[in-house]
């Protein structure tokens, strides 16, 4: 289910590893909608919770496009904000926790 996202007011962050509301080994939210332009910020331990575009270590497809999510597992950064220039869908999941289900997925229109 994603949460619609995309009104000027509205909250883009995805917390994960305990942060902004998420659980240990979730992402939260885990799926939204945006709008193409608007950007969205991933904050949390990145060296805990490596983040990775696509679906899945093994997936061929990284989503729509050039999934502008970057691979990020720095111990010094806890939020990188993301720029979404185009509609599509933008998977992203844990490097160390996908097998969980720590997965997700940005909806931009």
């Amino acid at each position: 289910m994603f949460l619609d996202r995309t009104g000027g007011s509205s909250s883009r962050v995805v917390g994960f590893g305990g942060s902004n509301g998420s659980g240990v080994f979730t992402y939260s939210p885990r799926c939204i909608t945006i709008a193409a332009g608007q950007s969205v910020a991933f904050t949390g331990d990145f060296s805990a919770h490596p983040l990775s575009p696509g679906s899945g270590p093994t997936a061929t497809d990284a989503g729509t496009g050039r999934n502008p999510i970057p691979r990020q597992d720095n111990n010094t950064v806890s939020m990188v904000t993301v720029v979404f220039p185009s509609a599509g869908d933008y998977p992203y999941f844990c490097v160390s926790h996908y097998p969980a289900g720590m997965v997700g997925v940005i909806r931009v229109r």
